[in-house]
């Protein structure tokens, strides 16, 4: 299954190669594919079924039909329905054979390598101080890559490393310079140590003046993208215009490349209508009652907060990371009232 993912996620790494006759039977040929397997290992009680299962495949139901409904760029909405129907597919891989202990592990390693890789970038960049982390990369996707790891660093036993990894943690997101990474991960860490969540709030709402002021240009280039978004949504309310279709909508209007409305909820009322709003919040209630404390929910509440203010999940690279988390989230227990 690991392999399957790789492949297509290589494969589709430059979409339009495909070709538009092309591309749509094979997204269609691929969700059939995937949409059977797991029916097949569900029925044969091979594959524990979840509380995310149902709204996890109306979600890409709605996009295959939103796909068709009111599609600008057609190739780019069958590539979008792809990589949903991969993310389900690793939900239901790291939930079957992934332990808890197992990931936890891995995050941890990987987090010493994100936090090292976005230090030693931003101390190269000192020698050019015009340069930042877009130069090797989207400063916003690595700060919710960095997001989804830094809570783990409280499973570390020694009380001097877990100490240098939560400051360099926070060394590492200050470097990225991502705002939204910042209120996320004042958020993580909030729910991780058990604050008073109207005191993050508060404090978040305090900084948040500032954290507009410190790139100003950026925060009203956002409202620009919210506004195309909205208008995107009003010219089809239902389905929306298509799955990656702000790419187009919101490039042609704002003047500059954008993949989506830099706020999640926008994103998905503009290519999946209120259809898809409605799957989403119920995907969110599912994620909601069946939380449980500790450091995969406090990543996936510091995401969320992220997501206000970007859509990380439109690069699969975090995608995948948010799909692993909540598998293991759902493996650890039932709710527990955090």
């Amino acid at each position: 299954m690991i392999t399957f993912l790789i492949l297509i996620f290589a494969a589709l790494h430059s979409p339009l190669t495909w070709g538009s006759a092309f591309l749509p039977f094979f997204a269609y040929g691929v969700g059939i594919v995937v949409v059977g397997f797991i029916g097949y290992k569900v029925l044969r009680n091979q594959l524990p079924t979840t509380p995310l299962d149902l709204p996890l495949l109306l979600f890409v139901l709605v996009a295959l039909i939103s796909s068709q409904w009111f599609s600008i760029w057609r190739v780019g909405s069958q590539v979008r329905v792809l990589t949903l129907i991969g993310y389900v597919a690793a939900f239901c891989f790291v939930y079957s054979y992934v332990s808890e202990e197992k990931l936890t592990g891995s995050v941890i390693i990987a987090g010493w390598v994100i936090i090292a890789g976005i230090i030693a970038i931003s101390l190269c960049h000192l020698r050019t101080p015009t340069a930042e982390l877009h130069d090797l990369g989207n400063a916003n996707v690595l700060a919710s890559i960095l997001l989804l790891h830094l809570p783990f660093g409280a499973r570390i036993e020694d009380k001097r490393t877990r100490g240098a990894w939560f400051v360099l943690g926070a060394v590492a997101m200050l470097a990225t310079r991502s705002r939204g990474g910042l209120l996320g991960l004042a958020m993580a860490l909030g729910v991780l140590w058990g604050i008073d969540k109207r005191l993050i709030v508060g404090a978040s709402a305090a900084a948040l003046p500032a954290l507009i002021m410190w790139k100003r240009t950026s925060a009203i280039i956002r409202l620009r993208y919210w506004e195309a978004a909205l208008q995107a949504f009003l010219s089809s309310p239902w389905f929306g215009i298509g799955p990656a279709n702000c790419y187009q909508w919101i490039t042609l209007r704002v003047g500059e490349v954008c993949p989506h409305a830099h706020n999640i909820f926008l994103t998905i009322a503009a290519e999946m209508g209120i259809v898809g709003l409605i799957v989403f919040g119920l995907l969110l209630w599912q994620i909601w009652k069946h939380r449980r404390s500790g450091p995969a929910w406090a990543a996936l509440a510091g995401f969320m907060v992220h997501s206000f203010v970007d859509d990380p999940v439109w690069f699969w690279a975090p995608g995948l990371g948010v799909m692993s988390l909540l598998a293991i989230m759902l493996k650890g227990g039932q709710n527990d009232g955090e």
